[in-house]
Formats: C-alpha cells, sequence, structure tokens
C-alpha cells in the first residue's frame, strides 16, 4: 500500500511489445505462483502498480521519451540497478558496456530525479577478488587507474583487447570481476549528491524461504556445477575442499537490497554492504559438494527429477582435485 509506482526500464525487442516481455520474464515466473495461486487480488494489485517504459541502458539517455523522462523526474524515490544476469565470460568490452556503462548511464539519469532518496547499486563480492585475506565493506586504493584503462580498451582494436586485457588487469579472474570493480569507483566519483549504497553478494544460490525453499529460475554460477554434476556430465574439478565456498540464498540478497534502499536513504557517504556467509556461518567446498550429490542420489531414488526410464544407474559422483 505504501508503494505508489514501480516503474521497469525494459529495453525493446522489435516488434514485441513490452507488456509482452515482461509477462514472459518477470510475472510468468513461478516466482509469483504462490501469489497467483492464493492470493490473486494482491497480485493482480501489484501487477498494476508497474509501469513498464522502453529504454536502451547501453545509450546515454537511453532514447527515452520526454514524458516518460519527465515522470521519472518527477516521481521516483528509490533506483535499484541489478544486472538481469552474469557472465564471466564476455570480452572485454562487452564487460564495460554492460557493466560499467549501464550503470553510469543510470546514475547519469538518476541526477535529474528531484525527490530521490536512495540509489542502490548490486554489485558482486568478486570485485575484490585480486586481494587476498579479510575483505572489509570499503572501498580499497585502486592497482590500476580504472578510468584510463577503460578509455585505452574503447581506443583498441577487437583484435587487441585480449592482449590489452592480459596487460593491464589480469590480476583479475575474469573481465566480469574487473568491469564490476571499475563501476563501483566511477560510480563513486561521478555520484555528485545522488545517495549510493552498493551491495555485494556472493555467489547466489536458491532461495532459503521466500518465495518457496529451493525456488530459483535460472541455472548460473555455482547452480551450472550442481546441475552438471548431478547429471554426471561434470565430474571433478581442480579445488581444495577444505576451502570456504561462499554461497548466500538469493532471498537474502533480495531483502539486504530493499533494507539498504532504506537503511541508507539520503546518506552523503556511499555504503558497502557485503550479502554472504563468509567465516561468519561456512560451507566448505567438500561439504557443499557431499551435499549435492546425496541430494541427486536422494532424488533419483526418489524418482523426483528424472523419469523412472531415464534413472541413473549409476548415481553421479563428484570430487575435487
Amino acid at each position: 500500500q505504501d508503494i505508489g509506482v514501480i516503474y521497469v526500464l525494459l529495453k525493446p525487442k522489435g516488434k514485441v511489445s513490452l507488456n509482452e516481455i515482461f509477462k514472459k520474464d518477470v510475472l510468468s515466473s513461478d516466482c509469483f505462483l504462490h501469489l497467483r495461486k492464493n492470493h490473486s487480488k494482491l497480485m493482480n494489485d501489484l501487477s498494476h502498480k508497474v509501469k513498464l517504459i522502453a529504454a536502451n541502458p547501453v545509450i546515454e539517455g537511453m532514447n527515452m521519451k520526454p514524458e516518460d523522462l519527465e515522470e521519472l523526474q518527477q516521481k521516483v524515490n528509490v533506483v535499484i540497478n541489478c544486472d538481469k544476469k552474469s557472465n564471466f565470460n564476455l570480452r572485454i568490452d562487452s564487460a564495460i558496456k554492460n557493466y560499467v556503462d549501464v550503470p553510469l548511464n543510470v546514475m547519469k539519469l538518476a541526477q535529474g530525479f528531484h525527490n530521490l532518496q536512495s540509489y542502490v547499486l548490486v554489485s558482486t563480492a568478486h570485485v575484490n577478488s585480486n586481494r587476498t585475506g579479510r575483505i572489509d565493506e570499503r572501498l580499497y586504493d585502486p592497482e590500476v587507474d580504472y578510468e584510463k584503462v577503460i578509455n585505452a580498451i574503447r581506443r583498441s582494436h577487437p583484435r587487441d583487447l585480449d592482449v590489452e586485457y592480459e596487460r593491464v588487469i589480469s590480476e583479475f579472474p575474469n573481465t566480469y570481476a574487473f568491469s564490476k570493480s571499475a563501476a563501483e569507483r566511477l560510480l563513486i566519483k561521478y555520484k555528485g549528491t545522488v545517495p549510493l549504497a552498493i551491495v555485494r553478494p556472493s555467489m547466489i544460490l536458491s532461495a532459503w524461504k521466500e518465495p518457496t525453499p529451493g525456488w530459483i529460475d535460472y541455472v548460473d554460477e555455482v547452480g551450472i556445477i550442481t546441475f552438471t554434476a548431478g547429471l554426471g556430465i561434470f565430474s571433478d574439478m581442480p579445488g581444495d575442499p577444505n576451502l570456504i565456498g561462499d554461497f548466500v540464498p538469493v532471498d537474502f540478497v533480495v531483502n539486504t537490497i530493499l533494507v539498504s534502499a532504506v537503511r541508507y536513504a539520503l546518506h552523503s557517504e556511499v555504503s558497502m554492504v557485503h550479502c554472504c556467509s563468509s567465516s561468519s556461518n561456512p560451507i566448505r567446498w567438500g561439504e557443499f559438494l557431499e551435499t549435492v550429490e546425496k541430494t541427486w542420489k536422494f532424488m533419483n531414488s526418489n524418482n523426483k527429477i528424472l523419469k523412472s526410464s531415464e534413472q541413473l544407474s549409476d548415481p553421479p559422483t563428484f570430487k575435487l582435485i
């Protein structure tokens, strides 16, 4: 009842309407299954509070209609900037476009909002993957000039991008981690007076409680390991079973984002919020993979996943080497 309008910026896809895109990508998700079945009126009321706006976030100005822009400028109080999905293997120029340019363009948009109280950037704990030891909720001194590096990459010929990446930012494990780290610093540099909170989740897993235990609507990051290991496609990988696998349920992450939007509203200082298990509530890779193996064996023996004609004759095993 306290929410007036939820504005969702969607990139147009040819002749497909924004309503069709939103229904397919969001409303049809099993995330809302409980609401659809048991609280249809509430679901209907929430749906009517959503307003879809055509925008291309990789372009400065986003190709937005003037009347849509004016409405956002007058009415928006909170901005949540979250990636649709994580891709660790994008070429460096594409990673910069998706994970640096988009939040910067959203920030430029937000700077024109007259009643803005909070901007939440959903980043990642991977931004400090080039460091060892304890990682605090802070911004560390950069080892490279991110803006200079990004400008050099923009000027590079596509055939030279891999060489440029290896030369200047090879301490990061992938282009995703580098780009998200760069985005944090550039947003802080150019945010102006916008109240900014940065949420850093670790590896996101299925839900603990909400919307229902075990819910997830995509296979990504560690989910790929559990899924392919269970099918017997992926049987081993390099690793130490005693190391902590830092996982966090998706509903923890959503709650952290929402709380951060309120807790740090109107703060002049940038707020960093870690959302991870770390050493506080650790699960080690060995424990995690044992649980995956037991779960798949149970599901297989109880015919929960595969049809009876497709039962695995030899239940899957997985090991770190």
